[in-house]
């Protein structure tokens, strides 16, 4: 399974602002001032405003970059505005997230292409590139030969 999603956060960002011209509702944003809600630092006050912009959710990993790129490209605009209207006050991340660790996909591979990486080169986009575990035995089912690095001789059935 991969997954990618675009972060935007800053301190003086208008995350509410930036979900409402994309038509992104209250789950997709967080505000500066409220409250962590889990892990190490519950309880404590955000000190900057999050946007998170789904871009792709699939388990064949042409098929997800294709539509990560697509994506990119209707975004453009707004994150040239993002980026002209805020500066350096807000960064941006590409971040892409894959499962690792059954028997068939105990590694993956992420290759950006030319397009994508000058894309996030001319918005100043960081991009990172995050594992996780397989331990949902429902989405071991549905993951595909084809997806990430086919099947290697000796590795799996």
């Amino acid at each position: 399974m991969f997954t990618s999603h675009l972060w935007i956060e800053g301190h003086d960002y208008q995350a509410r602002a930036s979900a409402r011209r994309l038509g992104l509702g209250r789950q997709f944003y967080t505000l500066k001032g409220e409250r962590v809600e889990f892990g190490p630092n519950k309880g404590t006050p955000r000190d900057r405003s999050i946007l998170r912009v789904p871009l792709s959710d699939h388990v064949d990993y042409e098929r997800h970059m294709r539509q990560v790129e697509a994506r990119l490209g209707q975004l453009m605009t707004f994150l040239s505005s993002e980026r002209q209207r805020y500066g350096d006050g807000v960064s941006i991340h590409l971040s892409v997230g894959m499962t690792v660790g059954d028997e068939r996909y105990f590694v993956r591979s992420f290759c950006a292409s030319p397009a994508l990486m000058s894309v996030l080169v001319a918005l100043g986009i960081h991009l990172s590139i995050n594992a996780y575990p397989c331990s949902d035995q429902t989405e071991r089912k549905h993951l595909k030969w084809s997806d990430g690095i086919g099947r290697m001789p000796g590795l799996g059935k």
